[in-house]
């Protein structure tokens, strides 16, 4: 579990079942050692960011699991997946070409 003040720039946990990522951290010390933490965080799934986000001091969050991946991609295999969506969409559009016709519509 993750204290408000762990929550640095780049450190991802987990709210409400998404993961987040830090992306701006700020904190304020209130008297007597208590602390207010505000955050600006961005949810990895749908990649919306919450422009404030506040934790206190007794506040506990869990850390995310996630996994980060570099792989490449070519021009070529973006050409390939573009050709075959095409060639998909006019297959589609003669089978209902023949269907209308064979119905006679």
């Amino acid at each position: 579990m993750y204290q408000p003040t762990d929550l640095k720039k780049g450190v991802v946990f987990q709210l409400d079942g998404q993961p987040y990522r830090v992306v701006e951290y700020n904190q304020k010390v209130v008297g007597r050692g208590g602390s207010i933490v505000s955050l600006k965080i961005k949810n990895l799934i749908t990649g919306a960011f919450i422009a404030k986000k506040t934790f206190k001091g007794q506040d506990k969050v869990e850390p995310a699991e996630v996994s980060n991946k570099k792989f490449n991609i070519s021009i070529m295999t973006v050409k390939i997946f573009i050709l075959w969506i095409q060639r998909l969409l006019n297959n589609f559009s003669f089978r209902r070409k023949l269907l209308m016709k064979l119905l006679d519509i």
